[in-house]
């Protein structure tokens, strides 16, 4: 698991030589975002701050960029898959099941979900699972039961009986 820099405190009487990894990375990342850029760093004047080599500047900026592309990530997913959720609980709740199964299957298209695909599917890699492995289980029961019905058919209308 990694440390999520952008929540880390960083004291602000503490000497920046003095600082430990999580806080020097903490305190770099502070110093980016403000900059606007990594590139705006100047890393070996950095170095000297903290009394470390250039070369561990560049690995601190690197797992920084590590951390901070996992946190959004999944930060993203979550938001995601709780618009998602909430949305199609709304429609549904509202009567517009119409409009949830559009929702539906515009979340199906973002998440490059196809129900052939699937059940075509014998030998998964973790890489390929991962978006539906983080899905919730609701979300995957509801993605199963919509994507695998067909529309209700339970009720079979009969035609009405001609009148002669």
């Amino acid at each position: 698991m990694s440390t999520n820099y952008l929540a880390a405190e960083v004291p602000p009487e503490k000497d920046p030589a003095d600082y430990s990894y999580v806080e020097r990375r903490a305190d770099l990342l502070d110093r980016v975002l403000a900059a606007g850029s990594r590139k705006n760093i100047h890393q070996a004047r950095l170095a000297e701050v903290y009394d470390v080599s250039p070369a561990q500047i560049s690995k601190d900026m690197a797992r920084i960029g590590d951390d901070v592309a996992d946190h959004l990530t999944n930060d993203l997913e979550l938001q995601t898959v709780a618009m998602y959720e909430h949305t199609v609980e709304q429609l549904r709740a509202d009567g517009r099941y119409k409009a949830a199964w559009d929702v539906h299957l515009d979340f199906l298209d973002w998440v490059d979900y196809s129900p052939e695909a699937a059940a075509n599917e014998t030998d998964t890699t973790d890489t390929e699972q991962d978006d539906v492995r983080k899905l919730p289980q609701e979300t995957k029961r509801l993605m199963a039961q919509l994507t695998h019905t067909d529309h209700d058919t339970s009720e079979e209308t009969t035609p009405p009986a001609s009148q002669s």
